[in-house]
């Protein structure tokens, strides 16, 4: 996050025990082990908004239907930020289409 400041909830690794955290009516950022994931993710259901990034495989696999203005990104790290999001998905797409 770094050069970023997030004023919100911060939790680096949550337990199965702590899963009603992700209900929270505030904006977070909480680390689940795709084990624990797919645990809980089978038995419980969760709100629309929330948005899952798997930084394993480097994949969105949720993300809310509804548009969200977004403010534009301080410069010059917002760019900096844009510009890895960028290199993440280009490399995605080139290993997809060697496996073509």
């Amino acid at each position: 996050m770094n050069p970023f400041t997030w004023h919100f909830t911060i939790i680096t690794y949550l337990t199965a025990e702590m899963v009603e955290f992700l209900e929270a009516p505030v904006p977070f950022l909480i680390g689940v082990s795709t084990k624990t994931w797919e645990m809980i993710g089978s038995v419980r259901e969760f709100p629309d908004d929330i948005v899952i990034f798997d930084l394993e495989t480097q994949q969105l696999k949720k993300i809310t239907a509804s548009v969200v203005d977004i403010p534009e990104l301080p410069k010059p790290f917002g760019e900096e930020l844009l510009n890895e999001f960028r290199e993440i998905t280009n490399r995605k797409e080139r290993r997809l289409q060697a496996l073509k």
